[in-house]
């Protein structure tokens, strides 16, 4: 037999997250994501600790989740939660052009995690200049690459 792809398709697992609408639709669809296909999208360090699924994606929608999933050897050294990543599609009513995506990514901790709070990452390449996190970025860039850095934000939960 000779497969050229395979997709592994199943369904969403209402998860114990602080916010659980947040990672969860009923009756949702979800399908395994390759790492290989989110470098250059997602930060390196992001990738490796989670198994990736992204929702099963109806043409036209205008948002859709990819979710990272710690893998078992991962659970123990941090506490339990999920990474979300939002997209949202940016030019929903012109149609016939090219979508332009934006992805809003959280980690969302699950109940009775020692903190509550989400961790918003922060794109610091889009930072505008004379804040706080252009300032913070230019420093970490004569430290190390920036594509090796994840710089997060607390957010209080929207329960």
């Amino acid at each position: 037999i000779n497969i050229r792809s395979l997709a592994i398709i199943r369904a969403v697992k209402p998860l114990n997250l602080m916010n659980s609408e947040f990672a969860y639709r009923e009756g949702a669809l979800e399908k395994y994501v390759a790492i290989r296909m989110l470098h250059g999208v997602l930060p390196g360090s992001l990738l490796e600790p989670y198994d990736w699924y992204q929702d099963v994606y109806l043409p036209g929608a205008a948002t859709f989740q990819i979710r990272g999933y710690q893998k078992p050897s991962a659970v123990k050294d941090t506490s339990p939660h999920v990474i979300i990543v939002e997209m949202t599609r940016a030019n929903v009513n012109n149609v016939g052009t090219q979508a332009e995506w934006f992805a809003t990514v959280t980690k969302r901790f699950f109940k009775g995690s020692a903190t509550e709070d989400d961790l918003l990452l922060l794109n610091g390449l889009t930072a505008p200049a004379n804040t706080d996190l252009f300032s913070l970025t230019q420093l970490f860039c004569r430290l190390d690459n920036l594509s090796h850095l994840l710089i997060c934000s607390k957010v209080k939960r929207r329960d």
